[in-house]
């Protein structure tokens, strides 16, 4: 039986197509020819390809909508270069903007998304916020309302006459989120019938459980249109594969992007723009959520973005970008825009042609499970921001966490969603909202089947107080507070003690525990002379500690076969190298850094990632390039814990065995130095 097209299809392209027509010369030099000639000279195996866009002009001929001027004459240009990609081999993704709809908005005002004001953002005088881009405050974009039945009947209409005309092997539909919270008469009655309650509320309040709830019904909402379109694109064509953008789940915005709207995709992908450490984050997540291999990972050829058209990324950088998802074993998408008259840089072509050569003989390696013993937890329900004041979330924690382990040499998997813990020794999870129960529950699990958990925050004291069996009284009136190791503990604190404690920047919850035989408390709460609103003060420029409470800030918790270490106030949101190493130190204390599956001293701006198919080890080292330093990897030492002896160690691609050595159940070699990216390939 033949696999599914995007099974060990690794390169792939997409040239953004958001062109107006008010210009006559606008696509008026596109062709088909000139496309797939480029698209060849890139070494793709599948091209996404625009069938319609942001502007919600159409790229074929429409009954329901507009065509896109420049194809009144040709009207089968697009599906000209639609057949010729799959003469010549390559898989074809059909594109279709839906939220994003700027001809569909103009032209139906009552499918618009309202702001709070009751005007929509186009309309607006002002603008901003989430995704607006570097236009007049987002006012480019019409956006449409999901809850609309009017507007989905007309993408309905849409899919069928895209199915009708072209022949795609999938479709994705992009900007499936919510850009500003909706006031929309459609979202006003859905609101009302759900919750029986007069008007959606307008606190913009995160502690307003009431604005929470809203939250959760807008996750629904965004979740159940892209079930509503996944099932209506599987019932007319089966075959095809459906996808959704869900690269918003990989922001600390509330978008609506959540694990029903993940469910509706065949596999998980989205577009970021921020970076290598961005890149690895969301690989990590996509790959930690899709329900097929490979995930896929979008990035643009610009620098940093497209807004920069002209500004292409180096080759180097585009290579790094290309092998840190290689690294990953996902499916790499470039990103490209067209010149507005329908041109494409050749240049650019080449350029993504050279990064993905050098990865083709790498791919019949991207095969087998991640090796990680920690685990970070990562929420999709609860995306908004800080609870009580405090500026950090889950996402400001996870991320930060993923970079502590990739600097320490620590493989680290993502967890999002209900999963089999079984495989990890330690679990990280700071600030979940109570929307996260299923996570949550997860984690819990974890810790009752034996593993450590590690757990931090006050954003749901229901959770708090169950875990830690204690009372929270109250918060903190300060957010410079100060973590107080009892003198046992100095030492994992890297020598923070009574009179010198370690600073936590956030509102903190004050806790009434005791100590029992299945509770230690390892650290109080030390509190500032005076609170920052205040003008008296002990020292003018900062708030050192004064006050001395027998309120906890981390509690060593018994729960079932494992533990819990709860901190009041995560640690890991803190990019300073002191919280770097405490977070180690947890690592080394509760699972010991010589017993983790893999140890390398690479340097700080070099991941490795790890994968174990049947007897055989692969290794990645990836560079997480600053394009300012040279793109070179040195010699460095790796360590796999296999448990036996290897036939051999292998330099990949060319196969080449290399020295080992093997102790105590672990195989080390030292890799070569390289440029970008290697492979080695343990085989027992």
């Amino acid at each position: 039986m033949a696999g599914k097209w995007y099974e060990n299809n690794y390169r792939r392209h997409l040239c953004d197509m958001h062109i107006a027509d008010w210009d006559e010369s606008f696509l008026s030099k596109f062709s088909a020819e000139n496309y797939y000639e480029n698209l060849k000279r890139a070494k793709v195996s599948c091209a996404m390809i625009y069938y319609q866009s942001h502007a919600g002009l159409c790229h074929y001929p429409t009954k329901v909508g507009k065509m896109h001027n420049a194809f009144i004459g040709r009207e089968d240009e697009m599906k000209k270069l639609t057949d010729m990609c799959h003469e010549g081999g390559i898989k074809v993704v059909g594109y279709y903007s839906l939220n994003y709809n700027t001809w569909a908005h103009d032209e139906h005002p009552e499918w618009r998304m309202i702001e709070h004001d009751g005007h929509s953002r186009r309309d607006r005088s002002g603008g901003g916020g989430a995704v607006s881009f570097e236009n007049a405050g987002g006012r480019r974009y019409g956006l449409c309302c999901p809850n609309n039945d009017g507007y989905l009947n007309f993408v309905y209409a849409q899919i069928d006459e895209m199915l009708d005309f072209f022949t795609p092997d999938a479709l994705f539909f992009d900007m499936l989120f919510w850009p500003h919270h909706c006031y929309c008469e459609h979202c006003e009655r859905r609101w009302k019938e759900e919750t029986g309650i007069d008007g959606l509320p307008r606190s913009f309040n995160e502690n307003d459980p009431m604005w929470r709830r809203h939250l959760e019904r807008r996750n629904f909402w965004m979740g159940e249109y892209a079930e509503k379109i996944t099932a209506y694109v599987n019932k007319k064509a089966p075959h095809l594969t459906v996808e959704h953008n869900v690269s918003a789940a990989a922001t600390g915005f509330y978008m609506g992007t959540c694990n029903k709207v993940n469910n509706a995709c065949e596999f998980a992908g989205g577009d970021r723009s921020g970076g290598l450490l961005d890149e690895s984050v969301s690989c990590k997540l996509f790959s930690g959520i899709t329900k097929n291999q490979p995930f896929e990972y979008m990035f643009p050829k610009c620098e940093p973005s497209l807004y920069k058209h002209t500004l292409t990324k180096t080759d180097d950088h585009i290579e790094a970008a290309v092998f840190l998802t290689a690294a990953h074993h996902g499916a790499t998408l470039v990103i490209d825009a067209i010149d507005p008259v329908g041109t494409l840089n050749q240049k650019t072509f080449e350029a993504i042609g050279r990064a993905f050569e050098k990865q083709i003989p790498y791919e019949k390696y991207f095969v087998g499970e991640t090796v990680a013993d920690i685990a970070v937890a990562y929420g999709l329900e609860s995306k908004s921001m800080g609870l009580h004041g405090n500026a950090f979330t889950n996402h400001h924690a996870a991320v930060g966490f993923i970079k502590n382990m990739i600097e320490g040499g620590i493989g680290v998997d993502v967890v999002s969603k209900k999963k089999d813990m079984s495989k990890y020794k330690m679990a990280f999870a700071s600030c979940l909202w109570d929307q996260d129960s299923e996570l949550i529950d997860t984690m819990l699990d974890f810790a009752k089947d034996g593993g450590v958990l590690y757990m931090a925050g006050a954003e749901n004291f229901e959770l708090v107080e169950s875990v830690t069996g204690g009372k929270i009284v109250g918060m903190s009136k300060s957010n410079a507070n100060y973590l107080e190791p009892k003198p046992e503990y100095v030492d994992l604190f890297e020598g923070f003690d009574h009179d010198y404690p370690l600073q936590l920047n956030g509102y903190v919850p004050l806790i009434d525990i005791k100590e029992d035989d299945d509770t230690k408390i390892i650290a109080t709460l030390t509190e500032p002379y005076t609170r920052l609103d205040e003008t008296k003060f002990a020292s003018i420029h900062s708030n050192p500690p004064g006050i001395h409470t027998q309120y906890p800030t981390v509690i060593e918790k018994k729960y079932g076969k494992g533990k819990i270490i709860y901190f009041s106030c995560p640690i890991e949101v803190e990019e300073y190298i002191i919280y770097q190493r405490i977070v180690r130190n947890l690592i080394d204390k509760y699972v010991g850094l010589d017993n983790l599956s893999v140890k390398t001293t690479a340097p700080t701006d070099v991941e490795t990632v790890t994968f174990k198919d049947g007897d055989n080890y692969y290794i990645n080292n990836a560079l997480l390039l600053d394009p300012k330093n040279k793109p070179y990897m040195p010699s460095f030492e790796v360590k796999v814990k296999t448990g036996k002896a290897p036939k051999r160690v292998m330099l990949l691609p060319d196969e080449t065995s290399i020295d080992f050595n093997f102790a105590d159940g672990f195989v080390s070699f030292n890799t070569r130095e390289t440029k970008i990216f290697d492979m080695y390939k343990i085989e027992l």
